[in-house]
């Protein structure tokens, strides 16, 4: 039950489970998204059984050293996780073309370039910077090599990548889990209709990103 890097992917079955992989990651920051903006929005509120830890941010306390849900680690866990992706699957094609299904990797491309590019807005968001990284990570390496970007260079990064995708596939390719796993299935039975709700959609981080962009040019008369 435990993989070895060198032999990751190596069957299709691996496009599926590799990709799950990402989004067990994203899993693990989606709560942590929002203690860390809707307390700070108000739109939570501690109560007396709250942490010391979530009153802290929700006090906008300025030394958060060791606060959990403070920790920015989640967020790279889910870039390491699509750099690592995206390398393993261009492997597999170029090692194993005869199970290369074209269509459903480039969905798997697609969809995994939106979720790092959520990923780095939601620490760009949050953390006001981020440090910004192509490589898969697979061992420990000196972190000064990559860039720290303020906000407006991970806007810059992120609107890179949803124009231009990565390594020849766009960024805007609509995948159904559905019709990839359990077309045979009537679309209202299939546990898999629910699965396609995932990935953020092109249109809304598209426009998320370019808004963010606008008001950097307009605050600078750009």
């Amino acid at each position: 039950d435990v993989l070895d890097g060198d032999d990751y992917m190596a069957e299709q079955t691996e496009m599926y489970t590799g990709f799950l992989g990402i989004m067990t990651r994203m899993q693990a920051v989606g709560d942590k998204a929002i203690y860390l903006t809707e307390t700070r929005g108000e739109l939570l509120e501690p109560t007396t059984y709250s942490t010391s830890e979530l009153i802290a941010l929700y006090n906008y306390d300025d030394d958060l050293t060791g606060n959990p849900y403070a920790d920015p680690a989640g967020y790279y866990d889910v870039v390491i996780a699509c750099n690592d992706y995206l390398v393993n699957i261009q492997e597999f094609g170029e090692q194993y073309p005869e199970l290369w299904d074209q269509k459903v990797s480039d969905g798997l491309i697609s969809s995994t370039i939106r979720l790092k590019v959520w990923a780095y807005m939601m620490l760009a968001e949050i953390y006001g910077q981020a440090l910004w990284f192509d490589d898969p990570i697979t061992e420990i390496q000196d972190l000064t090599k990559f860039e720290l970007l303020d906000t407006e260079g991970v806007v810059d990064k992120c609107l890179d990548l949803l124009e231009n995708g990565y390594d020849g596939v766009a960024s805007n390719i609509v995948f159904s889990w559905y019709q990839w796993l359990d077309p045979d299935t009537e679309l209202g039975d299939s546990k898999y209709r629910y699965w396609d709700y995932m990935i953020p959609t092109w249109e809304g981080l598209y426009a998320k990103v370019a808004l963010w962009k606008g008001a950097y040019l307009q605050k600078s008369g750009r």
